[in-house]
């Protein structure tokens, strides 16, 4: 028999429910490990500008690090959305995607900030973690 580097996976017969979870966490691992790597490099290309050399990803205290974080955890779980294993922020996700979908069709004047000298940005949403908007079907 011919040796090749095609590497068969069991089928659901041949793979015990502990096998199966094994192979569920190894994806798992890999799918965290590539959204890690993906960042990192981001990171890079990010602060090669001029405009963004102080950033600090890895301070908690400074958003980006809090940005960066989340959009980590948001690819984690596209890329495990990709191979059926199911992640809490898909539903957020998806959420997301019709509310920026909608960003999308308002007209350029909606996104325009100005940076006059006195110029500050106050948001006009609150931060609150039990936002309604968010709960998906498993929260209480």
């Amino acid at each position: 028999m011919a040796k090749d580097n095609i590497i068969q996976f069991p089928t659901p017969e041949q793979v015990s429910a502990k096998e199966a979870e094994e192979i569920i966490n190894l994806a798992s691992d890999e799918c965290n490990g590539l959204a890690q790597h993906l960042c990192m490099i981001l990171n890079e290309e990010i602060q090669s500008s001029e405009y963004f050399e102080d950033t600090d990803f890895y301070d908690e205290t400074r958003q980006e690090s809090r940005d960066i974080y989340v959009i980590t955890n948001l690819i984690n779980a596209m890329l495990l959305r990709h191979i059926e294993i199911p992640h809490e922020l898909q539903k957020s996700m998806d959420k997301l995607y019709i509310k920026i979908k909608q960003l999308s069709q308002l007209p350029e004047t909606q996104f325009e900030v100005s940076f006059e000298p006195d110029f500050e940005f106050i948001p006009d949403f609150d931060i609150n973690i039990n936002d309604e908007d968010d709960k998906d079907d498993t929260d209480t």
